[in-house]
């Protein structure tokens, strides 16, 4: 071998050293530069038309899934890039058409739904799922108030009335659903510990025979509550109450004490005492018609009650009928 020959053999054998070397240089670089990330709940949004309703979401097996889990292969700069993104699998069925029967359409799940970036690959979890869809229907219902709260008002106290603002709401699902129905069920109220008036926003509840509902309109709860009432007895004087122009002659009434029913909130009743009630026998309606009145007749005037107490304003009579009594008149 000449001298030439051995420098030249010399010279590519170092050049395809130089050349191994810079490709395994290249391939740990790379290496080093790759990877993966795991992002387990990715939310699923349908995009359907206008009318039609995402009634389910499944996946092959059958299971119900609002989520999937993505696991993403690229380089680093690239995973960087999209672990900023807010992520979302998207899919687009905006050009489906319906009819009567619900419609099911199976999706495999790529990067275009996820919308990333050519640089990267996917891999979802499940890899396909299954989407039904249903026609919309907007039914008008009533808002039912009854049974429309959870836990109890304050010991003593009663849930006396509820009314709804608005009275009717529209109600947006499965137009096979929504159509059987005219009255629709608000979310419960939590009226514990409540004694007083108050109000409460809330919604429809959320599903009809299991289907999904809802409407656009937010609704007011006002909440009537009293304390409950209790019956005292007390024992009154009658005072008579009588014109001064009356013609006739009127003897004492009988009896001239009488056991007084009164009715009202159980506080008030606590703080009332026979010293705070006065009992009127009213003979006014007597002096209007003085001519139905004869000598040894007897006559049953109306009953009424003033409370002297400033702070039992709702006490009153228990049974006015039971209250009345005779006035006898004379020559």
């Amino acid at each position: 071998m000449t001298p030439f020959t051995r420098s030249l053999f010399a010279n590519l054998q170092t050049a395809a050293m130089s050349a191994l070397l810079a490709l395994l240089v290249w391939f740990y670089a790379y290496a080093q530069d790759t990877g993966e990330s795991d992002i387990p709940l990715v939310p699923i949004v349908v995009e359907a038309p206008p009318g039609v309703l995402t009634t389910r979401i499944q996946d092959p097996t059958g299971n119900d899934v609002q989520h999937v889990r993505l696991q993403v292969y690229g380089s680093r700069s690239a995973l960087r890039d999209v672990a900023r993104r807010s992520l979302s699998c998207r899919i687009l069925l905006s050009q489906v058409q319906i009819g009567d029967e619900p419609l099911m359409q199976e999706v495999v799940l790529g990067a275009r739904e996820f919308g990333m970036p050519g640089n990267v690959q996917v891999r979802a979890l499940p890899a396909s799922v299954r989407v039904t869809l249903v026609k919309e229907g907007v039914q008008r219902m009533r808002v039912r108030t009854a049974d429309c709260w959870t836990g109890a008002p304050r010991a003593g106290f009663r849930i006396l009335d509820v009314t709804a603002t608005p009275t009717f709401v529209d109600v947006r699902g499965p137009s096979s659903v929504v159509g059987k129905y005219r009255e629709i069920q608000v979310a419960r109220v939590d009226v514990t510990d409540q004694a007083e008036e108050f109000s409460q926003v809330t919604t429809i509840v959320g599903s009809l025979d299991g289907a999904a509902v809802q409407s656009d309109s937010r609704i007011t709860l006002r909440f009537s509550i009293q304390e409950e009432e209790v019956v005292q007895e007390y024992k009154l004087k009658v005072h008579v109450l009588r014109p001064i122009a009356l013609p006739l002659r009127l003897e004492n009434p009988e009896p001239e004490i009488l056991a007084v029913r009164v009715r009202g909130p159980r506080s008030q009743i606590a703080e009332l005492k026979e010293t705070d009630l006065v009992l009127y026998a009213d003979l006014f309606a007597l002096y209007r018609d003085p001519d139905q009145m004869q000598p040894g007749d007897s006559f049953k005037p109306p009953l009424k009650l003033e409370v002297l107490n400033e702070k039992t304003p709702d006490v009153r009579l228990a049974n006015g009928n039971e209250l009345e009594f005779a006035i006898r008149t004379a020559k």
